[in-house]
């Protein structure tokens, strides 16, 4: 198949009713962006971009990142709550808490009702 020039490839693309995107580049093949590129048109990806592709995931897999969960705020409703979110066991502290809670929004009701 013979190779086309920029020219006839513009030309192609706007007989079919098809545009490029002005100003922005595709990326280079042997780049995840390349690698997502054939996935979404549903092609193989060539060798150089699934090499990029198990690169870029090893790397990012390589350093730890920390966790995004805030520290329990022990001895208060909010950290006895923040144990129950993460399924564990609540501290004695924690649990104190919630009881001084209930206790209190019991105690509130009985005098109003």
């Amino acid at each position: 198949m013979a190779e086309l020039s920029e020219m006839e490839v513009e030309e192609l693309l706007y007989a079919v009713g098809l545009r490029r995107r002005a100003g922005k580049a595709l990326a280079p093949h042997g780049t995840p962006a390349a690698y997502a590129r054939h996935l979404r048109h549903g092609d193989e990806p060539c060798e150089p971009c699934r090499q990029a592709n198990a690169e870029a995931k090893r790397g990012q897999n390589a350093t730890p990142t920390p966790g995004r969960r805030k520290p329990i705020a022990h001895g208060t409703l909010a950290g006895y709550q923040q144990h129950r979110y993460r399924k564990e066991p609540a501290c004695a502290d924690c649990r104190k808490a919630s009881a001084d809670y209930q206790r209190a929004r019991n105690w509130g009701r009985k005098d109003g009702a």
